[in-house]
């Protein structure tokens, strides 16, 4: 069975043996019948054996204060590693594949940043911090409008 039903199982509390049929590949959870997946992906297993670093920082606005929700990603290959910052700006991504690296932060009202040749190293942190702009005429909107969708009947439109 893969890594990931077996992820799948353990979130949605499952146990595996009495919901798997291990003879077809399926499993049942709720009525629903679904297949089991193909093993990892040739990208995953080479991640699994590289060597890793870790890399770390804080994400600020240009008057000096944290921002929260900024998306930091990192591309190797076709795989992402990504990660948002916490209330204080941090963020932290951990097993990393040695390298060099572009790093991007990117959050909705700001200019993204991408800082280029960032070098992770063997079980090390590499310390990126960005300090992100927002552009002159932006305006936080927050609206006071009703939801078009009534959440307490999924599916209904309220109004």
């Amino acid at each position: 069975m893969s890594l990931f039903l077996l992820t799948i199982f353990f979130l949605l509390g499952v146990s595996p043996s009495a919901d798997a049929d291990y003879q077809t590949g399926y499993f049942t959870y709720c009525g629903y019948t679904l297949p089991d997946f193909p093993e990892l992906p040739p990208i995953t297993a080479e991640i699994e054996k590289a060597d890793k670093g870790n890399i770390h920082g804080y994400v600020i606005d240009n008057e000096g204060g944290p921002i929260s929700g900024v998306l930091i990603s990192i591309e190797y290959k076709e795989f992402k590693f990504f990660r948002t910052t916490g209330n204080e700006g941090f963020y932290k991504i951990e097993g990393i594949p040695v390298g060099v690296y572009e790093v991007s932060a990117t959050r909705v009202g700001y200019y993204p940043v991408i800082k280029r040749d960032i070098e992770i190293n063997k079980d090390d942190f590499t310390r990126v911090d960005f300090e992100l702009e927002r552009p002159p005429d932006f305006k936080e909107r927050i609206s006071t409008d009703p939801p078009l969708i009534d959440f307490k009947e999924t599916g209904k439109e309220s109004g």
